[in-house]
């Protein structure tokens, strides 16, 4: 596996799956990994120009052999993290700290259909943020109050108005007035990107994001996250957003939420999962949007009890792993195992 960290020379936008034709759309952040990926093919093709008519058709070529492992911020020396859903900030708190919520079995009948709820002690709420390494290996240990990082340390936006014009008559269109809001990243922040399949330059300039604005490049680092003990209760982090065949829940995942994959036996028994999110892309050989895909997001918490496995395969099938039941290709679904 090799490494390289990607710093923007200008603004940043990376689309979702919503059409902003009209009215303001807003750059997604963390990019998708599949943004990345294309960022890679786009290098090696670069550097390999003979297979370019085969990518642009759709054909096999050396370059969609490019895996991603994974996608990151980073700040000065440090790998970020999305906030995990099972972290609240307090209403109260003036400062930037997070605290974890209780899981908590449930005792009635209900509606909900795990065995455990995430409750918090207090008022409180998710906000967007990221943590730093050395917090995140303490929240994968179970560690309570944890310090993060706003959107704000990492990003400022800048708001551009646009209107669409028909390039046939060279004239405006009427009522096709929207804004977009870019991304302009703090001097110390930047994007690694953890691939394999390919032989790549260690620097040089790459396009980067919807509008192709430069990023130069250079040879990045792996970092070993270790994967903390734990008894029989663990969960599973997504660092990337996870496409999963049965939405929210993987096919790994049965009746009764048991989960059953290489040799492991588990039991789902609480959940912290964000809303939806959905990627596309951009189909080259066809010319047109790739399919809708719907994504659980980054940052989405899954709790188990361990039933048969022990800690070693655990972590040989889920600690660092790529889970994506599609586009894992691209870096989707990327995991982290925690203690619960």
């Amino acid at each position: 596996m090799k490494a390289l960290e990607f710093k923007p020379l200008d603004t940043v936008y990376f689309r979702s799956g919503k059409d902003i034709s009209f009215g303001t759309g807003r750059s997604l952040f963390p990019p998708p990994p599949s943004v990345l990926r294309g960022v890679l093919r786009g290098i090696f093709l670069s550097e390999n120009p003979r297979f370019i008519e085969a990518a642009r058709r759709g054909e096999e070529e050396p370059s969609l052999k490019i895996k991603i492992k994974g996608v990151f911020v980073k700040r000065g020396a440090s790998l970020l993290f999305p906030l995990p859903l099972d972290l609240y900030h307090p209403k109260e708190s003036q400062e930037q700290v997070l605290k974890r919520y209780i899981l908590q079995e449930r005792k009635s009948p209900s509606s909900y259909p795990l065995s455990h709820f995430l409750l918090s002690e207090e008022e409180g709420e998710v906000p967007w943020g990221f943590l730093e390494v050395g917090a995140f290996r303490k929240y994968l240990d179970g560690e309570g109050t944890l310090r993060f990082i706003g959107n704000e340390e990492i990003f400022w936006e800048e708001e551009k108005i646009g209107i669409r014009r028909d390039f046939s008559t060279r004239t405006v269109e009427e009522s096709a007035l929207f804004s977009q809001v870019f991304l302009r990243l703090r001097e110390n922040v930047k994007f690694l990107v953890w691939y394999e399949g390919a032989e790549l330059p260690g620097e040089g300039i790459a396009k980067l994001g919807a509008d192709g604005k430069p990023a130069k490049f250079k040879e990045g680092e792996i970092e070993d996250i270790p994967m903390p003990r734990f008894n029989r209760r663990f969960k599973i982090y997504l660092a990337t957003p996870a496409i999963f065949k049965n939405g929210w829940l993987p096919s790994w995942i049965g009746k009764d939420y048991l989960l059953e994959k290489d040799g492991i036996r588990a039991r789902l028994i609480a959940a912290a999962v964000g809303r939806p999110q959905f990627f596309s892309g951009w189909d080259m050989s066809k010319n047109e949007p790739k399919r809708n895909y719907r994504a659980v997001p980054a940052g989405s918490v899954y709790y188990f009890e361990l039933l048969e496995g022990s800690p070693s395969l655990l972590e040989r099938v889920f600690h660092g792993k790529i889970i994506s039941e599609e586009r894992a290709e691209e870096g989707f679904g990327l995991s982290f195992v925690g203690r619960a």
